[in-house]
């Protein structure tokens, strides 16, 4: 038996096929106004050339429009920074990368092969202590705009409280 007696089968799929074609029609229509509206910018004289201006004068929006042209990185975005949760363990993985390379490049004056660095990221982002330590860290680092000094003072405290914590053991 149906809701109603009196609706058929028929009327069901009419209704089916109304709401879908009002929204299918509604996103269409969207879509064309996106699309003029973002050809009249496109088309303007002067957006080419002030586009070019900006990205001159503001180092942000140039590192900005490289990265976003760049294939590999687009990839990447697409794949892994796909709601705010993921951008925000992307950007901590990313901040927790650079902080090892810049600390052992300032300690021996040599690179951190990228191998080394994943496993220690690995190792860190695995253990049940010294995991949530890390992301505090960098969030504080982030928010606070601490230095890196402050990230490696409070590793090295960390790290001594806790001798436990062997992120060699497994080797």
């Amino acid at each position: 038996m149906l809701i109603d007696d009196n609706i058929s089968i028929n009327d069901i799929f009419n209704f089916i096929w109304d709401y879908y074609f009002i929204n299918v029609k509604k996103k269409i229509i969207e879509d064309i106004v996106i699309y003029k509206y973002m050809t009249s910018i496109e088309n303007y004289p002067n957006s080419k050339v002030e586009g070019k201006k900006i990205v001159k004068n503001n180092e942000f929006l140039n590192d900005l429009s490289n990265l976003m042209e760049n294939e590999e990185f687009k990839r990447f975005y697409d794949k892994h920074m796909t709601n705010w949760m993921d951008i925000k363990c992307t950007t901590i993985y990313m901040r927790l990368y650079s902080e090892f390379k810049n600390k052992y490049k300032a300690i021996s004056d040599k690179e951190l092969d990228r191998y080394v660095v994943v496993f220690l990221l690995r190792k860190i982002m695995s253990d049940k202590k010294l995991m949530p330590f890390s992301i505090k860290m960098v969030e504080q680092i982030q928010e606070e705009k601490w230095k890196s000094d402050d990230f490696w003072t409070e590793f090295e405290n960390f790290m001594v409280t806790h001798h436990k914590i062997n992120i060699l053991e497994d080797i």
